[in-house]
């Protein structure tokens, strides 16, 4: 690394007389400050350079030249924070994390003890204040089995059945818990 010194005072030539020797400019003066500010440029280091072992993200397929590609994280999110970064997490591949998955429900039957409180409607089936003959069994209505003419069946309900307690469904779970890097956004002064 080296800075650009000039070695030959080309203003300094001007003040000399008329036909001074030394108020020449040689080829070779040329050559020697073009040599000096080639070897300036090809050695000189910038104070932005990037220091080695920092570590950047690319948006390309391959490390550029003065990098070498890391594999050691695949497969992961990154994440931004406002803490310290430079740290990973989580438990589950980023792929499969947030493959189509399908939440599978198990089938439940209900028992009587699951279904709400209600009844059914026993209708006249011949009609309002219609008879039939004594002994026409209903079946259970309002807590047994009796015979009655039908017009006193007439707007009869089964007894309340069931009893209006919870039944609940589960389903596979679905791990959300992403791999990731802690990265964080800064702006250079």
């Amino acid at each position: 690394m080296s800075n650009y010194t000039q070695t030959t005072d080309f203003s300094a030539k001007d003040n000399l007389a008329s036909g001074n020797a030394n108020k020449v400019i040689k080829g070779s003066d040329f050559d020697t400050e073009f040599s000096a500010i080639a070897t300036a440029i090809a050695t000189k280091v910038e104070s932005g350079d990037i220091p080695s072992g920092s570590v950047m993200f690319f948006f390309q397929e391959a490390a550029p030249t003065g990098f070498t590609k890391s594999t050691a994280n695949n497969d992961k999110a990154l994440r931004v924070t406002s803490g310290d970064g430079g740290s990973t997490g989580g438990t589950v591949a980023f792929e499969t994390a947030f493959a189509s998955q399908t939440a599978t429900i198990g089938g439940t039957a209900l028992t009587v003890a699951q279904l709400p409180a209600h009844n059914h409607p026993i209708p006249d089936p011949m009609g309002i204040n219609s008879s039939v003959p004594q002994g026409v069994n209903f079946g259970d209505i309002s807590g047994g089995s009796a015979t009655v003419p039908i017009s006193t069946a007439t707007n009869r309900t089964t007894s309340n059945t069931g009893s209006g307690s919870t039944h609940t469904h589960t389903s596979s779970a679905i791990d959300l818990d992403v791999e990731y890097l802690n990265v964080i956004v800064c702006t250079k002064d």
